[in-house]
């Protein structure tokens, strides 16, 4: 005769069977066949090159629980694919529209300390409806940093590149090299130089002198956000917050007077 499960054990353990592949890094997870005797606990940390569909609400506070800003009024597709301690996608602006990586055509390299991600296809309508177009991004790890390139070719001029980074611890912040400060469950946006540009007032940016994020972990380490541009271009980063971490856009914007259909973004 086996030990009675209760119900609430049962329907707690099948959600979470259903949905071990998005958790976050580091998070913990227990699982027991009987009510009264637990399992050891089980770390899943995902391996470099391991892809996960998320989407642009994935592990993040919708609706914002404290300050937030505009964003799309359904979920978008944002594949990721995980390299060192983070995951990162990517998000592809036009004069017209955004796209979004399309899941089936991504295709992932890993070699030692490198990865290689490329992608012959996006999304765009929520994932509804399909663009011709590609994307290569280039990853190298060292001891304490990642750095990465990225390469886009469309049919329409490519206005702006987002870096996506998921899995930053959330802490104090800090932007251009000013103070940290507790942003509690507020949104965060930020730009380089003068605020990104013009728009001024509420939504607007905050400006910074130099692109630099910095965030102070529970763990009093820091970790930093920054391009390695050689020309002065704008640069935005975004926080949004999550229970534990923070999904952060790292914003490229492409020089405005071109109509390049073909970019290379410097690298960040």
């Amino acid at each position: 005769m086996t030990d009675p499960i209760s119900r609430r054990d049962l329907i707690k353990g099948l959600g979470v069977a259903g949905t071990a592949g998005l958790l976050e890094p580091g998070n913990a997870l227990a699982l027991s066949e009987k009510a009264n005797h637990p399992l050891p606990q089980v770390v899943l940390t995902p391996s470099d090159g391991q892809i996960t569909s998320l989407t642009s609400t994935s592990e993040v506070f919708i609706p914002p629980r404290g300050r937030g800003y505009m964003k799309f009024s359904f979920d978008f597709p944002e594949p990721v694919v995980a390299f060192g301690e983070h995951r990162f996608g990517f998000l592809v602006f036009t004069a017209e529209n955004a796209y979004g990586l399309d899941r089936e055509k991504m295709r992932v390299e890993v070699a030692g300390n490198t990865l290689t991600l490329k992608c012959d296809g996006f999304v765009w309508a929520g994932g509804q409806e399909r663009a011709r177009g590609s994307l290569s991004a280039s990853f190298r790890k060292e001891i304490g940093k990642i750095e990465w390139d990225v390469v886009v070719e469309m049919e329409q001029p490519i206005k702006t590149v987002t870096t996506v980074i998921r899995d930053v611890p959330r802490g104090q912040v800090s932007f251009g090299g000013g103070g940290l400060n507790d942003p509690r469950d507020n949104e965060l946006l930020s730009a380089y130089p003068f605020g990104g540009g013009d728009l001024h007032g509420p939504g607007a940016a905050n400006s910074m002198t130099t692109p630099l994020a910095v965030v102070q972990t529970a763990a009093d380490d820091f970790l930093f956000i920054a391009p390695l541009d050689n020309k002065v271009r704008p640069k935005r980063f975004y926080f949004q917050p999550g229970e534990k971490f923070y999904r952060v856009e790292a914003i490229y914007e492409h020089d405005g007077w071109r109509n390049d259909r073909r970019i290379t973004v410097p690298r960040w």
